[in-house]
């Protein structure tokens, strides 16, 4: 929102905020003044480091090994050596850091810089050593974490200040000696001596044991290879890409100039064992030598003996059998991610580029293309990823967002698109910041689709340099330079057809149909109210009509003359000059551009006449303030206007504006390249040489830093732990905005950065703490620790419990604070139904006891049977019993237990009444006995029952039995 006060005004206001400290704060929210600001919205340095690696960002591993004795993965990504642990899959960085500026040797590796690592390998005793490819270097890290350099003093500079091979011969110590651009390094099994692969200088050299450096494959000149057997010392090679060695010392390296594997013998001498030298590829199961390889890459060795290839621009990887047959084991030739889960054959992988041979049976890959690692089971011959997750297409684009010399940026039909050139893909950023791929494979290619309406996402682009969207249905044109077309990606369908353009580079005349000519230098692509495709050419500005006539707009030229020069303003731009005219913006059917080479942005009017409006013709970094015809330009790029009609500008490595007065000034960026800023001012920031810029409804800047692989974006912003607001920045205390109603959790006010003003009876940095009944809401004890104090003398009490303080509870119905009832006033009640009983009352409610043993609620087997039990042991007896346990009673007064009891001839078996148990007793007390014959007599009180199973009646019918025996024996003696 650049529009609502003056630039000036801004960077004004941001000076004084950073040379200042904060004023002094009411009880209001403090606002500061936002400031114009720089950020990254696409494209991270960000890396994944602490996640699982298959969610982590790869890019540019070039090698891979595995730590024999942990198991950890190794492998060099841009400017580090990175690791993933074994135990938890864990990725981490090990070597290099973004800080360039740090030492090289001594420190930390973590802490020491690197500059593009290509080589790894692992000594025995867990040293690390890195051919670090751009600094000429072979860098170890020791166990301890140090890294140090061991061989290498870097690169050399030609005139223009860039780097170069250099190459100094052999004898001298390892460490000043220079090295041409290290590639591969490698240990020799037997002498541990270690060898480099040195791709400019056509060179495998080695440090000895002494230090020293010495050739062993490469004679250094260049011309056709030499032919197998003789001395590897003397051979012509091409550039190494990979040395493994066999058990025995055989060397195996990768001719990627020549296309071949070749083999130096331990007698010294070379010869190829795969690859015939030609590209194309020619089948399988035929011998590895007739076999064409395209720039074989990665090499791996079985135990067995066989060969695994890593055919980088074939796509594939090969593997050579012991019987010197080669076959396919991975990969169709055709480049892309897919087969995942698969059979590895069927996959497809592009430009594989580094392989390892894991002790597991696995073969891991450097999927380059697709940033990935994958690996294939040789057990099933499956495929998998398991490092790295592409682009990080579906995930935030300011940090997982990879892009590869990011050219262009515009509008797009749900979001903002983006010319991610280096990834040959057109990528598109969501309103909520979500990165995705919307055309481009990712492989290079010169797509022939003028009949053929294929996905966009298949699409192979040579370079996506430009792009722009109709704004009445969304498609979207993109600029192939490399290929010489223009392409249509339909918002409808998602597919991609060639709008102009027939690969060749070339020029068609005017009245010819766009579809199928031939284009040449395309720049800028847009559209005008009609529909009409403006786009650049060469030196002309070109247009498709809609019945799709090709037509010059401005400049003229063809293969004979090229047209380049200036002339015209004022008049005409059919018969102008122009020189490079590159990306186009189109306002009422004006067309502004950058006309390149003669250092100007120029204005094609709707009535047809040419203008300059900014630039002298000289190239250079001009001044501000001062009208823009009259200031340098240093290299004009891309052109668009905010709200209030001012021109917005990228040149070279500054973006600046053209005010309606025609006064320049810079916005951000300065003469010199970096990347530096976000966060901060825009006007201090640094930038890469700026590319295409867009303008979004706020006003907000976005532009292409394709040198920093990123779009960075000048916006109002403001300082840390402020946000914006309309046209103020307010304070944010712990993460909310002031004016959101849940700041200072919704019970205060943010008066300035976390700092809160709390309601009436809230406390607490974030006002989220108070109390109930004098206790803390956070305290153990609150609520009597049976609730939770949800405002200030509040408490939501736990299941069972109530009152103000969760204080009170019930055990079966009755307050715990009850004596007299609760636990059936035989316990207390510890918590909700809890009681804990007295002696001998048990129970939930202390309800029960026993006596003797025996529960209160048995009655048939309680208190002998013979009384209830009234209270533990507490026995109330029938009548007849006594005792505690109703056990005892008499029989004639005596106790049953008695000797004398029955008369000492019974068991006293109830109250007064006895068994008689001795021989011819009888009675009601057995107090009877019977002489002669008659014995053994039980007695009862109702009878008598003799031995022969007669009884008799006692003792009422005593006089009836004794007059009966006196008859009987009165009878017998008659």
């Amino acid at each position: 929102m650049l529009n609502k006060l003056s630039i000036f005004q801004y960077l004004l206001l941001s000076i004084v905020f950073f040379t200042t400290s904060y004023m002094c704060l009411s009880t209001h929210a403090s606002s500061v003044a936002p400031f114009v600001g720089v950020s990254s919205f696409a494209g991270s340095f960000s890396i994944g480091d602490g996640l699982p690696a298959a969610e982590t960002k790869v890019e540019n591993v070039y090698a891979l090994t595995i730590n024999s004795k942990t198991g950890d993965l190794y492998l060099t990504d841009n400017n580090r050596v990175r690791k993933v642990s074994s135990t938890n899959n864990i990725m981490s960085t090990f070597a290099g850091t973004n800080n360039q500026v740090n030492p090289e040797d001594g420190q930390p590796a973590v802490n020491t810089p690197l500059a593009e690592p290509r080589g790894l390998e692992i000594s025995s005793n867990g040293e690390v050593y890195i051919a670090d490819y751009s600094t000429c270097k072979i860098k170890k890290v020791s166990s301890q974490g140090i890294m140090t350099t061991i061989a290498g003093t870097g690169p050399g500079q030609n005139n223009d200040r860039r780097l170069v091979s250099v190459y100094t011969g052999d004898g001298a110590f390892a460490n000043e000696t220079q090295l041409s651009f290290p590639q591969a390094i490698a240990f020799h099994p037997i002498t541990g001596e270690l060898h480099i692969a040195e791709t400019q200088s056509y060179k495998i050299r080695k440090i000895t044991l002494e230090g020293r450096i010495a050739t062993v494959v490469g004679s250094g000149q260049k011309g056709q290879e030499s032919p197998d057997g003789v001395l590897a010392v003397n051979a012509i090679i091409g550039a190494p890409g990979n040395i493994i060695f066999d058990s025995i010392g055989n060397m195996y390296l990768s001719d990627r100039s020549f296309h071949k594997v070749r083999k130096v013998l331990t007698n010294g001498t070379i010869v190829t064992i795969a690859g015939n030298g030609m590209s194309a590829y020619n089948g399988d199961g035929i011998l590895a030598v007739s076999a064409s390889l395209f720039r074989p890459s990665g090499l791996a060795l079985s135990s067995t003996g066989e060969l695994y290839i890593a055919e980088s621009y074939g796509h594939r990887i090969r593997k050579v059998l012991t019987n010197g047959t080669i076959i396919t084991i991975a990969g169709t030739g055709v480049a892309g991610y897919e087969g995942d889960g698969g059979l590895a054959v069927n996959a497809l992988l592009d430009a594989p580029e580094s392989i390892f041979l894991s002790s597991d049976n696995y073969l891991l890959i450097s999927d380059f293309g697709n940033k990935r690692i994958r690996k294939i089971s040789l057990l099933d011959g499956t495929i998998s990823t398991i490092a790295g997750d592409g682009l990080g297409d579906g995930k935030a684009a300011s940090v997982y967002g990879i892009l590869r010399y990011p050219i262009d940026v515009k509008k797009g039909p749900n979001g903002i698109l983006i010319a991610d050139s280096g990834n040959a893909r057109v990528r598109s950023v969501s309103n909520g910041g979500i990165i995705s791929t919307i055309a481009g494979s990712g492989t290079n290619g010169n797509p022939q689709l003028r009949a053929l309406r294929e996905l966009a996402t298949k699409a192979k682009f040579g370079t996506t340099y430009a792009i722009t969207t109709r704004s009445d249905n969304g498609d979207v044109y993109v600029i192939d330079d490399t290929n010489n077309k223009i392409f249509k990606i339909s918002n409808q369908d998602g597919s991609i057809t060639a709008i102009i353009g027939d690969g060749n580079y070339g020029f068609t005349e005017d009245g010819s149909i766009a579809e199928g000519s031939s284009v040449g230098g395309l720049s800028g692509v847009a559209l005008n109210s009609l529909g009409e495709v403006i786009f650049t050419e060469s030196n002309r500005i070109r247009k498709i009509l809609t019945n799709g006539t090709l037509v010059t707009i401005s400049g003229y030229g063809n293969l004979q003359d090229s047209g380049q020069g200036f002339s015209g303003d004022g008049d005409l731009a059919q018969y102008a000059s122009l020189s490079s005219p590159g990306r186009l913006f189109i306002h009422s059917d004006d067309i502004y551009f950058a006309d390149q080479d003669n250092y100007r942005f120029r204005k094609i009017f709707a009535n047809g006449t040419i203008t300059t409006i900014a630039g002298t013709g000289y190239g250079d970094y001009g001044a501000d303030d001062i009208l823009a015809t009259e200031t340098y330009l240093a290299r004009p790029t891309d052109i668009a206007m905010n709200s209030k009609g001012e021109l917005i500008i990228s040149d070279a490595k500054r973006i600046r504006k053209i005010d309606l007065n025609g006064i320049i000034v810079t916005l951000a960026g300065s003469n010199v390249a970096g990347f530096s800023g976000d966060g901060g001012p825009a006007a201090d920031a640094t930038f890469g040489t700026l590319g295409g810029i867009y303008l979004d409804s706020n006003d907000d800047i976005y532009v292409s830093d394709p040198d920093n692989h990123r779009i960075r974006k000048i916006s109002l912003m403001c300082p840390t732990d402020y946000a914006l607001n309309g046209s103020e920045c307010i304070p944010v205390c712990f993460g909310v905005v002031s004016n959101d109603p849940s700041v200072c959790s919704g019970k205060g006010s943010c008066t300035q950065n976390n700092t809160c003003q709390c309601s009436p009876s809230y406390y607490g940095a974030n006002c989220d703490s108070f109390n109930c009944s004098g206790i803390s809401s956070n305290s153990t004890l609150v609520c009597s620790s049976h609730g939770v104090c949800s405002s200030p003398d509040t408490c939501n009490c736990e299941n069972g419990y109530y009152g103000k303080n969760c204080e009170s509870f019930n055990c079966f119905g009755v307050n715990s604070q009850n004596s007299t009832n609760v636990c059936s006033a035989q316990g207390n009640c510890t918590s909700p139904d809890k009681c804990n009983c007295k002696t001998g009352y048990l129970g939930s409610n202390c309800e029960m006891f026993n006596c003797f043993g025996v529960n209160s609620q048995n009655s048939s087997n309680v208190c002998s049977s013979q009384g209830n039990c009234t209270s533990p042991d507490k026995c109330n007896c029938k009548t007849g019993y006594f005792g505690s346990n109703c056990e005892s009673f008499n029989c004639k007064g005596i106790k049953n237990s008695d000797s004398s009891v029955c008369s000492s001839r019974g068991q006293c078996i109830s109250p007064d009444n006895c068994k008689c148990t001795t021989v011819n007793s009888y009675g009601v007390n057995c107090e009877f006995i019977v002489e002669g014959k008659i014995s053994n007599i039980t007695a009862t009180k109702s009878n008598a029952r003799l031995n022969d199973g007669s009884s008799i009646k006692t003792p009422y019918m005593l006089l009836v039995t004794t007059l009966s025996i006196i008859i009987m024996s009165i009878f017998l003696i008659l």
